[in-house]
């Protein structure tokens, strides 16, 4: 597996931080402000190989002008186990899965939100999404994506068949579903995974056949405006028992 290349200031502080990934170098821009200077002093604490370069030099590392003056080399995103989350906490477990999600801003959200509510685990189909390992991503996630369990699959039936086995209640998220999700208090002590539907094309009947139930947001509005990112933080939100009906 390749290296990823990410860029801006809090996906690299992050990675810097992480205690799975290692930075292997950093580029940053001639004439950093003050914040940049701090940055930079951070890194040369670290012992992480670094290099100047101009503006043109930076932004060809890596095809954005989000870099912030910063551009980093780092090992690539290794997959998590569900096995050993299931060992280390076999009650409780919340997972959040999205089978297929093509915009990596999307994906980056997601990640950001699941890491920031502290679920055990994201699945991500690999089928027709886009690459977890994007700089992008990492960007859009704000460092999130260097501390969330991922496990990329494109065998989501397969993942969701494991779950079962460890009695996990599975979910999933719709739009047009009838049922809402507020009309199910979640059980602390349960193991839940959340399935949300890919935008546009909601859930495949292969999937679908592995769920116990499917909910849908409740709308007060006219628009179904709710982008995948925007439904999984209420998932996750309803996930944690943080929602209520009225």
């Amino acid at each position: 597996m390749t290296n990823r290349t990410i860029f801006g200031r809090n996906p690299i502080l992050e990675a810097i931080k992480s205690e799975t990934q290692k930075v292997e170098k950093i580029f940053f821009l001639d004439g950093l402000d003050k914040e940049g200077r701090r940055i930079l002093q951070m890194i040369r604490d670290k012992d992480i190989y670094h290099e100047k370069l101009d503006k043109h030099e930076i932004f060809n590392k890596c095809q954005s002008k989000q870099h912030q003056g910063f551009v980093a080399v780092t090992a690539p995103i290794r997959n998590s186990s569900l096995n050993r989350i299931y060992e280390n906490k076999k009650q409780g477990l919340r997972v959040v899965m999205v089978p297929q999600i093509q915009d990596p801003q999307n994906l980056g959200a997601l990640i950001r939100h699941c890491e920031h509510f502290a679920i055990d685990l994201l699945v991500v189909g690999t089928k027709g999404s886009c690459d977890i390992q994007l700089g992008s991503v990492a960007k859009t996630s704000a460092g999130a994506i260097e501390h969330m369990p991922v496990l990329s699959s494109s065998r989501i039936e397969k993942v969701l068949d494991e779950l079962k086995e460890k009695e996990f209640l599975i979910y999933g998220l719709e739009g047009k579903s009838e049922k809402s999700l507020l009309d199910i208090t979640p059980n602390d002590n349960h193991n839940l995974c959340l399935v949300l539907g890919s935008e546009g094309f909601g859930l495949k009947e292969s999937t679908l056949n592995h769920i116990d139930s499917v909910v849908s947001i409740p709308r007060q509005g006219k628009v179904n405006s709710l982008n995948i990112s925007g439904a999984a933080l209420t998932g996750v939100l309803w996930l944690k028992g943080w929602l209520k009906s009225n």
